[in-house]
């Protein structure tokens, strides 16, 4: 079976980066498993294995094997086969990617991008450089993540490949949102109004880059809109790590909004999209998040678990971004749990790492919180250097938002020490903090500071005595609470709106799922039709061009068992004489068994019943009612528990019955009587055709026979003729002679005789004697003739024998005929032409040929002229050639004059034997050809080519 090719699948140098299996009608990996790829083209093979390396990576590495040892046995690839190989080698990238084994992945990503150059294909080295751009990400090398990021984007420009560059873009841009917040902007100006591209597969990746930033900005209700469409686009084009990736984000911006049950339930789902997948790094996010969801729903226990899990997944790739991530998600649980020495010591052995170091915007939180640990354990002094370094950080890096969070806690570390010290410049240092923190969101985009910051504010210039400021400060956090409650309210309205739509796609799906498996339970159920009706017709056809009736069965008992369950199988023909029914072919297991006679009134017999209903039966049987009922088995070991009889009708004649047997219970389905209803039919066919074609063989035989029969009285009848003249005249001489001799006699006993009588009775019987030797010579030479023809037409063995004296012995023995109808056989032949072969069989040629032309050239005209003339031809070979001046053939008799008994006279003593057998002797016996050209009233010519030796194969026969 091959599949639609879409146009790109002619060059793998620029295969899209993801595509839609469904859309391209090709098979989903359950079906995969089950074809043979060997009867697949290696370039579809390895298209599938490119589209399906997320979906299935197991079985994407399985078909890169496959194809690259069926390229391996190819020497001296052409460029397609080449860049099939780098094709694949991307492939064994990726699945290594996805499985964190990042040496693998290095080596194959830097091979292929080797490789396409070599290609000059900037796609394929584009792929590469997405890839290396990937794996540098996750080990926090971010300046080779750059240098990829930026290659990837340059070769897509230079091969004008417009998906890899958007595509290039957005993961560039995604890599970005999650680091500084004032550097992203700047990079990516306009990026969250742009439009989403028109294709899925970068629309799915460009939807959850716009969804990390509006996380970012807490704009999350929009995010999960965006993040619903970029699930749904992955799913569509097989990008299974996204799909899963934005269904975890989708849980971490639900828990954002306090829905965290619903987080817990997204969270689930990402697992279960996963299944045994062995991405290690993908189960650690999920782990991670879920670790998260569970510490801020203070299931502390669940929490470590879960977090302490997702550090074993990133064990693979212990310094990614996401291992850090990790980490800082287990210093907030530590933080929750009071466990303050904790958390400083791991927060301490994080910050000490120097390659890579930790992200910059996550080190900046694990220094706030080392701070805060150090404000638990009560030293103060020492919880202000982290923030100090965390601040410079922040200002060297530009990032807002962070800076912001650090001046607020600034700020409550110095309120706590003004608590302690009651020192007013403590109080001043915890005013300027959360003022300087104020200052910062203003400058972040989307921002809004929240109340809590105004209201640290108002409580600060209230106890410093400023309480007209902290009136203001209190109005503008009442202001801020409203709006916040206000967007809270609207982000968690657009939640419930993307979970509604969300269970509403899913009834979709789920319809549009079970409507998909109903049409390909449809679609399976054509091909097995169709394929089943292909053997059905094939089966009917080899049926019924069988002309003997073994073969029919031999046919049927092939067939039949690969169509349907025929363990036992046998054909009951009916006998008119005895009026009984016989098993003509009865096996079992493949087992000939032997034949069976069934009385046709037997009351113990379906076939029995079968041939007097004349319809179909079918018998469901159990063991005891085999046991009830003996008379009821088939012949041999097997005990039936279902069977199908089936009548045997040609018209409204019954020839006979046709039955299956199973040992399983209810073996036969409907289709199952369908195929044996159809069986029977062509099995009826095939034996009334055997039937007619004996027949038709007797005839043909009798006619053959008859037309011998005829030939022979042809040459009796000439014989007779010819020798009728010579005995004719000789007996004339013979009674003249006698008269004579008596008158002579009776004038001598009276003494009457006279000299000169005696004389001329003397003269005259010399003369009579002289008349009837040479008549009676002539007539020996005639029966020697004969002799030599009727000896040649019974031969049936090869001799050397004279062309010419042969050709003028058959011409002599039609002398009758042709002298009756007034015509003329002329005979130009050389004398020195001899053939070895069989003289008989040419003979007969001949006279077929010279009765051909008297019956149907000249009809009732008289006066016809026939030529039989040979030649030598190159290559030891004769051409003999009889030509008539008769009416000759019509065109559209022309082609079939050597057809078995084609006749224009029929009834007026032409069979439509005698050329055909011509040409068959001619064919089959002398190894040569015969041909005839006529013109409509100008005549006929026979032409035979002839070896001067017949082949020695070939008897006479």
């Amino acid at each position: 079976m091959r599949f639609h090719e879409p146009p790109w699948l002619a060059d793998p140098r620029h295969w899209p980066l993801h595509e839609s299996l469904s859309e391209l009608a090709w098979p989903d990996p359950a079906a995969m498993a089950q074809l043979d790829w060997a009867d697949q083209p290696v370039r579809w093979l390895t298209a599938w294995a490119w589209l399906c390396r997320e979906l299935d990576d197991a079985q994407a590495l399985a078909v890169v094997v496959h194809v690259l040892q069926r390229l391996d046995v190819i020497d001296g690839g052409t460029p397609e086969e080449e860049a099939l190989r780098v094709r694949l080698h991307l492939i064994r990238a990726d699945v290594a990617w996805l499985r964190a084994d990042v040496g693998a992945c290095e080596h194959w990503s830097l091979f292929a991008d080797q490789s396409a150059a070599l290609l000059h294909a900037p796609s394929m080295k584009a792929d590469a450089a997405l890839l290396l751009c990937q794996l540098a990400h996750t080990r926090s090398d971010f300046p080779a993540r750059e240098h990829w990021a930026g290659r990837a984007v340059a070769e897509s420009e230079a091969g004008g490949d417009v998906q890899r560059l958007a595509f290039s873009k957005a993961m560039w841009a995604r890599f970005h949102v999650f680091e500084n917040w004032g550097s992203y902007l700047a990079r990516w100006p306009g990026l969250l109004e742009a439009p989403l591209s028109d294709d899925p597969a970068v629309r799915a990746l460009q939807a959850a880059q716009k969804a990390s930033h509006l996380s970012r900005v807490s704009r999350h209700g929009e995010a999960l809109k965006l993040l619903s469409q970029a699930m749904q686009d992955a799913e569509r084009t097989g990008q299974l790590h996204l799909k899963v990736n934005a269904c975890s984000n989708i849980g971490m911006n639900h828990a954002s909004l306090n829905e965290l049950s619903t987080a817990l339930d997204w969270l689930e789902r990402t697992r279960q999209e996963l299944g045994e997948r062995p991405w290690p790094a993908t189960l650690g996010v999920v782990a991670m998040q879920l670790g998260e969801a569970l510490r801020r729903l203070r299931h502390f226990e669940l929490a470590r678990t879960s977090l302490e899990q997702a550090q074993a997944h990133f064990a693979c790739t212990p310094r990614s971004r996401s291992c850090d991530v990790a980490t800082l998600y287990q210093l907030r649980l530590l933080l929750d749990l009071n466990q303050a020495p904790a958390l400083l010591q791991l927060a301490d052995a994080t910050l000490s790492r120097a390659d890579p170091a930790v992200p910059e915007d996550l080190a900046m939180d694990m220094m706030r919180l080392r701070s805060q640990a150090l404000v638990e354990l009560g030293r103060l002094d020492e919880a202000a250097v982290p923030l100090r370094e965390a601040q410079a950080l922040a200002l060297s890096q530009g990032a807002v938002l962070p800076l912001a969070n650090l001046w607020w806690a600034w700020s409550m570390l110095h309120e706590r020490r003004y608590k302690v010290t009651h020192d007013p410049a403590h109080l001043h240092e915890a005013l300027s903090g959360v003022q300087e923190a104020l200052k910062a969101t203003e400058q972040a985009a989307d921002y809004l500071p929240p109340p809590r910051v105004w209201e640290d504010l108002a409580r600060l210039l209230a106890m410093s005595g400023r309480h007209t400021e902290a009136y203001e400060a209190q109005q503008r956090a009442t202001q801020a609470l409203e709006q916040l409650s206000s967007d809270h309210l609207s982000q968690r309205l657009v939640a419930m709106q993307v979970r509604a739509q969300e269970a509403l796609d899913r009834d979709q799906h789920a319809h549009l799922k079970a409507l998909a498996d109903a049409e390909a339970e449809r679609a399976r159920l054509a091909d097995q039709t169709n394929l089943l009706l292909q053997r059905l017709v094939a089966t009917g056809q080899a049926l019924t061009t069988r002309l003997e009736r073994h073969s029919v069965f031999e046919a049927l008992s092939e067939q039949l068992p690969s169509m349907m369950d025929a363990t036992g199988f046998s054909i009951y023909l009916h006998d008119p004489v005895s009026g009984t029914l016989r098993s003509e072919f009865d096996i079992e297991a493949g087992v000939r068994l032997p034949s069976l006679v069934v009385e046709c009134e037997s009351s113990n017999s379906f076939v029995a019943k079968c041939w007097r209903e004349q319809r179909e039966q079918e018998m469901q049987w159990t063991d005891q009612d085999l046991r009830a009922h003996p008379g009821y088995h088939v012949p041999g070991e097997m005990q039936p528990l279902s069977a199908l009889f089936g009548p045997l009708k040609v018209g409204e004649r019954i020839l006979g019955v046709m039955t299956v047997q199973s040992p399983r219970e209810q073996a036969y389905s409907e289709n199952d009587r369908l195929v044996f209803r159809t069986m029977c039919a062509y099995t009826a066919i095939a034996l009334d055709n055997a039937r007619a074609y004996r027949e038709l063989r007797g005839a043909q035989q009798q006619l053959v026979a008859q037309e011998k029969l005829a030939a022979l009285g042809g040459v009796v009848a000439g014989v007779a003729h010819e020798l009728n003249t010579p005995l004719g005249n000789a007996l004339l001489m013979a009674s003249t002679l006698q008269t004579r001799a008596k008158e002579v006699e009776a004038e001598f006993e009276v003494g009457q005789l006279k000299r000169s009588v005696l004389q001329r009775f003397l003269a005259d019987a010399i003369q009579a004697s002289q008349h009837m030797v040479k008549a009676l010579h002539g007539a020996g030479e005639l029966v020697a003739s004969f002799k030599r023809v009727a000896v040649d037409r019974t031969s049936e063995h090869r001799r050397p024998f004279p062309l010419a004296a042969t050709t003028h012995d058959v011409v002599l023995t039609l002398g009758g005929l042709l002298r009756k109808h007034h015509h003329e056989v002329s005979v130009d032949m050389p004398d020195d032409i001899e053939i070895e072969a069989y003289p008989g069989a040419y003979t007969q040629v001949i006279n077929n040929l010279v009765h051909n032309a008297v019956l149907h050239a000249f009809g009732e005209r008289q006066g016809g002229q026939v030529r039989l003339s040979a030649e030598r031809l190159p290559g030891d070979r004769v051409q003999i050639r009889c030509e008539d001046n008769g009416v000759g053939i019509a065109a559209e008799h022309l082609n079939r004059v050597f057809e078995p008994f084609f006749t224009t006279k029929l009834g007026q003593g032409g069979s439509g034997l005698g050329l055909s057998i011509s040409y068959n002797i001619v064919q089959s016996l002398f190894g040569g050809e015969m041909s005839v050209s006529s013109v409509p009233g100008q005549g006929t010519t026979f032409v035979l080519q002839l070896p001067l030796v017949a082949p020695q194969t070939h008897e006479a026969g």
